[in-house]
């Protein structure tokens, strides 16, 4: 754990840490490979300062946002990670956290996601912005999240994609004969 933290404290991001412990052969402790969001739930996890939070996951919609019911054990048990390392990690997570939104209120640029997926694991195709946002592709979720030692799939640029299955559907599915059934 101390070298997760040290890693991103020297700049690497999750994905960049999962690709390395996955690289080195090191798994999970359920034997798994590692993953982004497994390396950003661990470098989130006050156990590692020796915390422990009790109702910090509710269920309950209406308590999510009421912080008061939270309690807090602090020096609890030693600790693993230092304080100000940890504090350190979570300034560097939040500088690179994307403006968060409710999930209803936010359309996706990507006119096909949750709808295609990878040819080669099976995975779906997510979209993903490239080069400060000039350029948009589709890519494979596991390539995305493990690196391409999961999945080696190639991305796809999203206008290359939207426009040929556009075109499919104008050819196959919004016929004349189609749309004088349906009406």
């Amino acid at each position: 754990m101390q070298r997760i933290f040290q890693m991103s404290i020297d700049g690497a991001g999750a994905k960049d840490i999962a690709g390395k412990l996955n690289d080195e052969g090191l798994t999970t402790n359920r034997g798994r490979k590692w993953s982004k969001n497994h390396i950003l739930y661990i470098m989130r996890n006050e156990t590692y300062i020796g915390t422990i939070v009790f109702g910090k996951c509710s269920r309950d919609r209406a308590r999510q946002n009421d912080l008061s019911h939270i309690v807090r054990a602090e020096n609890s048990h030693p600790a693993i990670i230092e304080s100000d390392e940890f504090q350190k990690v979570q300034k560097i997570l939040e500088s690179r956290s994307p403006k968060v939104c409710h999930p209803r209120t936010h359309s996706s640029d990507y006119v096909l996601s949750s709808l295609v997926f990878c040819g080669k694991c099976g995975l779906r195709m997510i979209g993903s912005p490239a080069k400060s946002s000039q350029f948009h592709y589709y890519a494979c979720q596991n390539h995305v999240k493990r690196g391409k030692e999961a999945c080696d799939a190639k991305s796809v640029p999203r206008d290359r994609l939207e426009s040929f299955v556009i075109k499919r559907i104008k050819e196959h599915v919004l016929t004349e004969e189609n749309l004088s059934k349906l009406v």
